[in-house]
């Protein structure tokens, strides 16, 4: 794998949050920044340069898709009997996070406070 550092200055400088308003004249434009993001990916090393701004997942692999489907597969076939296995819940733990963190006023503060 090559190694790649994301770094979240570049689309905080050239993605503007227009905010409408009532009328064009009250929009207000802001930027992203540590305030308002959080990055999810697999590895800590490509957020090195705004570690704060991270949520570190497992990588989503194709053996955990087929195990998802097949888990999905047999409990549609047997819909009575009581599930023993579960799905990944990545995504939901995510969902729970970003509901979170949306009443946050600075996210990368809440982060680095233990917020996770």
């Amino acid at each position: 794998k090559v190694d790649t550092v994301k770094n979240l200055a570049k689309p905080w400088e050239s993605l503007p949050i227009q905010v409408d308003s009532s009328t064009d004249a009250e929009s207000e434009t802001y930027h992203h920044s540590p305030l308002t993001t959080l990055l999810l990916d697999d590895s800590p090393a490509k957020a090195r340069l705004q570690p704060w701004d991270q949520l570190c997942i497992n990588e989503f692999t194709g053996a955990m898709r087929v195990k998802d489907e097949m888990l999905w597969r047999k409990r549609k076939a047997t819909a009575t009997s009581p599930p023993t296995e579960k799905f990944d819940e990545t995504l939901l733990a995510v969902i729970g996070v970003l509901a979170h963190i949306r009443t946050q006023e600075n996210v990368a503060a809440w982060v680095r406070a233990g917020g996770l």
